[in-house]
């Protein structure tokens, strides 16, 4: 539970002595239990009412009545193990930058699961960066937001000091940066992504995102600036207390966004990612109701009907039905193993 480094090393050599010792499964399982931060599911047996609520576990005598997470101080480098370029991100060296975020947005995980945010030292980075150009590979800067990252200017300045081309997995709006949209447009990049999740300044304050449409605009002038010609937001709809007028405020949003993109330069599109809400566990929203399929359908298509006289303006759609599985996925219990096992029978 939590983070596997510092402990995946004791678990396998728990599972290799136990096996040259003779034991059996039960009793080696019993032995990773008492390692902390390590979760051994048979030890605890889920106990339902009649009418199939949970009301508690029954643990196993010598368990751990408490499995406290893992985490890890980030004092060495995480980076690509096994360069090659035969996996999802062959042609990247991926370089950890932080880990957790302090954001803590209601609906996302980042912010709860790994509520301690961490970063790695700028030297152990640069260190990454140099065996990443030995074997002439790109850098993926990995993280929950890049650009919060204190010394963002620092290490991309130092990766276009040796010519080398990166890539990020996200950025925040209100902590971009010239030096990092320019790095990023001298890679190749044609598209920045800036997730504002609603239309609404009272629904951004709801899910405590912190954005404004101001960061948004400034982020477009930034590409503008650099010679990135396109802009790509990720929306969310169906958001808890969220209105028609929230729903307007996406299309207004939009419409000024892409106003100010052409008044800045960026000659490009603007591309509305939208996406259903999905309550996940462990966050402020894990409970929350999500929007009934049609009215979800409804909303997209009233986003998409009112945006599209604007050849400037893309809008694309996750499917509803695929969001309301992962909203089953994302807080079924273990009881869900079953239909999983259907499925895949």
């Amino acid at each position: 539970i939590g983070e596997g480094e510092g402990i995946v090393s004791r678990v396998l050599d728990i599972i290799r002595d136990g096996k040259m010792e003779g034991l059996d499964r039960h009793a080696i399982l019993r032995q990773l239990a008492n390692i902390s931060g390590v979760y051994v599911p048979s030890l605890y047996v889920p106990i339902y009412s009649d009418d199939g609520e949970f009301k508690g576990y029954h643990i196993v005598e010598g368990a751990p009545t408490t499995i406290k997470r893992h985490f890890e101080m980030l004092t060495s480098g995480g980076e690509t193990v096994v360069a090659t370029n035969y996996t999802e991100f062959g042609a990247m060296y991926i370089i950890e930058v932080a880990r957790g975020c302090g954001r803590h947005c209601r609906f996302c995980m980042a912010g709860y699961c790994f509520r301690v945010p961490r970063v790695r030292p700028l030297e152990i980075l640069k260190e990454g960066v140099d065996r990443a150009e030995k074997l002439g590979k790109k850098v993926g800067l990995m993280g929950a937001a890049i650009s919060d990252y204190p010394e963002v200017d620092e290490l991309v300045t130092y990766i276009r000091s040796k010519d080398m081309r990166y890539s990020c997995a996200s950025l925040r709006a209100d902590s971009l940066t010239q030096a990092v949209v320019d790095g990023l447009a001298d890679s190749g990049q044609k598209t920045i992504t800036i997730a504002p999740e609603t239309g609404s300044e009272r629904l951004r304050r709801v899910i405590n995102k912190g954005i404004s449409e101001e960061h948004l605009q400034n982020a477009a002038t930034l590409s503008a600036k650099s010679g990135i010609q396109h802009m790509r937001l990720y929306i969310m709809i169906g958001l808890p207390t969220e209105t028609d007028e929230d729903i307007e405020a996406i299309v207004g949003l939009a419409e000024r966004t892409q106003a100010h993109m052409a008044e800045v330069g960026c000659k490009g599109r603007l591309t509305l990612s939208i996406n259903p809400f999905i309550p996940k566990p462990f966050t402020p929203f894990q409970w929350m109701a999500m929007d009934h399929q049609k009215t979800v359908e409804k909303k997209l298509q009233y986003i998409k009907k009112a945006l599209q006289k604007n050849r400037r303006i893309e809008v694309l759609v996750e499917s509803p039905k695929e969001a309301y599985i992962q909203g089953v996925l994302a807080r079924g219990d273990r009881r869900l193993g079953a239909v999983l096992a259907a499925c895949a029978a």
